[in-house]
């Protein structure tokens, strides 16, 4: 996030809807049970960015995850950089802690791993950021809900529904 690389125009949440697979519309026709939620996930995700005001932007990796963090030796590289953007760095953040977390049930050491990478990340970054991730973690259930969708693996529905509402729960966090 300190790289001097500007790829293009600000990535908002405008664009990380477009992310949504199928598109977070057709999550709600076809959960129409969830239509509601969605529907407050994404007008209440679009307040809490207005209200952001001015913050740094920094060159985004758009996909970040521990999938895309590729060590060998001494030797540190990063794949995939498709979604590569422009944007708020809290939304990297965002998406590697969804994943992270979700790991924690099965490996209760993530925990550790969680504290020890924040802590080492805002060493050099802005603390501010921090107070930005629940939106973007909101939004990465929320792309995983529709992918969920999109796959209808055995048990899909309740996944859906779960990722939903945890979305709309990290969102939520932000109004308080």
């Amino acid at each position: 996030h300190q790289s001097p690389l500007v790829p293009g125009k600000p990535f908002t949440v405008r664009e990380h809807l477009t992310r949504c697979h199928p598109r977070h519309e057709f999550l709600a026709l076809a959960c129409p049970n969830l239509a509601g939620t969605v529907e407050a996930l994404i007008n209440d995700a679009h307040k809490v960015e207005a209200s952001f005001g001015d913050y740094r932007m920094t060159t985004l990796h758009g996909d970040f995850h521990l999938g895309q963090v590729h060590i060998e030796d001494e030797n540190v590289w990063l794949i995939d950089f498709d979604a590569l953007s422009y944007g708020d760095p809290a939304s990297d953040l965002g998406n590697l802690l969804v994943f992270l977390k979700g790991k924690i049930k099965r490996q209760p050491e993530m925990r550790e791993l969680i504290d020890v990478f924040l802590d080492e990340y805002f060493s050099s970054m802005d603390p501010a950021i921090a107070q930005r991730i629940p939106l973007y973690e909101g939004l990465t259930h929320l792309r995983r809900a529709c992918k969920c969708l999109r796959m209808q693996e055995e048990g899909w529905e309740r996944r859906v529904k779960r990722m939903v509402e945890m979305g709309l729960a990290c969102i939520d966090e932000m109004k308080k």
